[in-house]
């Protein structure tokens, strides 16, 4: 994936957050690599930047508002 003056876009550890997706609602990690979900999850370990997402919800499989299951 790129951003808009076409470099490459870092990875990125959310950890901490409640996910949502069709299944219902967990705590746990995000990973996103290139742009994209690589991994959902408990625990997940990577090297690369790292947001706390505590007390805050990420929604995954939502785009503009509505799901996409």
């Amino acid at each position: 994936a790129f951003d808009r003056e076409g470099e490459t876009m870092a990875d990125l550890l959310i950890k901490n957050a409640q996910l949502v997706d069709c299944d219902g609602r967990e705590r746990g990690d995000l990973l996103i690599r290139d742009g994209k979900i690589a991994a959902v999850g408990g625990e997940i370990a990577a090297d690369c930047a790292v947001l706390d997402a505590q007390g805050m919800t990420v929604m995954p499989a939502f785009i503009d508002m509505h799901a996409h299951f």
